[in-house]
């Protein structure tokens, strides 16, 4: 947006107010940034899956922690993460019809830097096969106790 004087920034939610506009987050009028060299805008829209034949899930059969509630345990060495995509009532996630990307939070990736990948955005970074504290078996993602910072 442009008022003569400065360009503004807007930064807005995928969400909509009573109007259906979208609802703007916060607006910057302090920086002039009109020198662009390269930009990607990605648009998303929320949907409702349940009315929908396809949906998504992750497993997690050994439980979701490998850590205990108390710290004198220290609770499983590692769990496992199983996607799942269900179109009506069939796992149809096969090695011949879809790839995997999994991907583990990283605060200091932006756009600029290495390990960015535009498909998950900002302060997430790919996990590979090299990852000493991950195993991937194509749907199934096994998080080591190693890799999770205990709070």
């Amino acid at each position: 947006m442009q008022d003569g004087k400065m360009v503004a920034d807007s930064i807005i939610s995928n969400e909509l107010d009573y109007n259906g506009n979208p609802i703007i987050l916060s607006t910057n009028y302090s920086k002039n940034n009109i020198f662009v060299s390269n930009i990607d805008i990605h648009f998303s829209r929320k949907i409702n899956l349940t009315d929908n034949l396809y949906y998504c899930y992750i497993e997690t059969p050994k439980g979701n922690k490998v850590y205990s509630d108390t710290p004198s345990s220290m609770g499983k060495d590692s769990i496992d993460l199983i996607a799942h995509l269900i179109y009506g009532y069939q796992d149809i996630l096969t090695k011949d019809t879809c790839k995997i990307t999994w991907f583990k939070e990283q605060f200091d990736i932006t756009s600029n830097t290495d390990g960015y990948n535009k498909l998950a955005g900002p302060g997430w970074i790919e996990i590979n096969s090299e990852d000493a504290n991950y195993d991937i078996d194509f749907n199934k993602l096994t998080v080591h106790r190693e890799d999770v910072p205990y709070q």
